[in-house]
């Protein structure tokens, strides 16, 4: 298994970006000429990887990958919050859907919440046991499929599309264990929802620091949900992608991805709210047009945090050789 991810990596940094200045990188027959150090070094390679990455965003067809992943997600997260709801009424408190939405609303725009919200009391309102069951079922067979759109879309990044021979039992291993980890990430952040309120209401009258938690929870809220956003893209990198690179090799990505989720979601809640009415173009659709679009803006992030990452390492766009043919330059250890 080592020796096989070995050649993969050795592949996969054999390939180097087309007309590159990167020192110690070959590009056709001409060696790139040693560039400064320091600073100056720094900012070439990110201008390099910005240019690489956006000619790999369209040559790639990332934006198409993205919008495929969103279809699957969007079927998959039907069932999956009619599970969340069976579930959630099997508990004492009430309120904990609310309070997830109160959340979701920071970082989604207003009309996928109100479908969201739609979507959830339909499963309420019929209460039918049943929906527990085949909504699982619904949700692991559609969310391997994302799982599995996303894995293909990670091979072409690293431009190891067609390499890697995956047995069958491998590849639905790893679809629904991704997507069970999701759903189970789903349903612990609802059982936060429960415990951590009560429990931190408690402690903090106990030792009488709600006026010192409210104001240190106004700046550290946004740095915790950041730090918990790169983590959580780093791991699905890490665990995604077929090279066995280091943890921190996939941190440069992850911080983008977050990044440009954020700002990207914010942009796309304000054109939604101020300027465009998709109600008026797509009727009854609108709001799902914007889920929809949402998460392919999603997406999207993720896997341009994916490319800057193979473009950091060394994965290019164009080969330098057959298949075969050892890598021109060694691999990052």
């Amino acid at each position: 298994m080592l020796a096989e991810k070995d050649s993969l990596r050795a592949f996969a940094f054999g390939r180097a970006r087309k007309d590159s200045r990167l020192p110690g990188i070959v590009s056709g027959d001409r060696v790139s000429k040693p560039m400064p150090k320091g600073f100056e070094k720094r900012l070439w390679r990110w201008v390099e990887n910005t240019r690489a990455v956006g000619k790999q965003v369209l040559d790639d067809h990332l934006f198409g990958h993205a919008a495929e992943i969103a279809f699957y997600e969007l079927i998959a997260l039907v069932p999956l919050f009619g599970l969340l709801m069976q579930l959630v009424s099997l508990l004492p408190r009430q309120g904990v859907m609310d309070r997830v939405l109160e959340v979701m609303a920071r970082y989604i725009p207003a009309q996928a919440v109100t479908l969201i919200e739609n979507w959830l009391s339909v499963p309420s309102a019929t209460g039918k046991a049943s929906l527990l069951s085949a909504g699982a079922v619904v949700m692991i067979w559609v969310g391997s499929a994302a799982v599995g759109a996303f894995v293909d879309a990670l091979d072409k990044i690293y431009h190891l599309e067609g390499r890697i021979k995956r047995p069958f039992v491998h590849r639905a291993t790893v679809r629904v264990t991704f997507t069970l980890f999701g759903g189970l990430a789903l349903l612990v952040l609802v059982f936060l929802q429960i415990v951590v309120p009560p429990l931190l209401e408690f402690f903090l009258e106990a030792f009488r620091l709600e006026a010192a938690w409210a104001w240190a929870w106004h700046f550290v809220r946004g740095p915790v949900v950041l730090l918990g956003m790169v983590l959580g893209l780093c791991c699905f990198y890490h665990f995604l992608e077929p090279l066995g690179l280091r943890w921190r090799d996939h941190l440069p990505g992850a911080f983008l991805g977050t990044m440009l989720f954020l700002i990207s979601s914010a942009l796309f809640s304000l054109y939604v709210s101020n300027v465009a009415n998709f109600d008026a173009v797509y009727g009854g659709m609108g709001a799902l047009v914007v889920f929809l679009f949402w998460l392919q803006f999603l997406n999207l992030s993720v896997l341009i945090g994916a490319s800057w990452n193979a473009q950091s390492c060394g994965s290019g766009s164009v080969p330098l050789g057959p298949p075969d043919s050892p890598p021109r330059y060694k691999p990052p250890v």
